[in-house]
């Protein structure tokens, strides 16, 4: 996952989800100037929103049901 982190923050993409089936959460790293800008997880019963299309949103129970 960490291995994952780094090649994703340093070649630009600007956001990187860790879905945890078992945890049942999602956590969420929002990436500017291969850094990390700001991270949020999401656990069941709540509503996930991208960091970066806030726009996009999804109930938690849909994914884990």
């Amino acid at each position: 996952m960490v291995k994952k982190l780094d090649l994703y923050m340093s070649t630009g993409i600007k956001e990187y989800w860790v879905v945890d089936p078992n945890a049942e959460h999602i956590i969420i790293y929002s990436f500017e100037d291969s850094n990390i800008d700001s991270t949020n997880m999401f656990k069941k019963n709540e509503k996930l929103e991208s960091l970066i299309y806030p726009e996009f949103q999804l109930e938690i129970n849909e994914i884990f049901a």
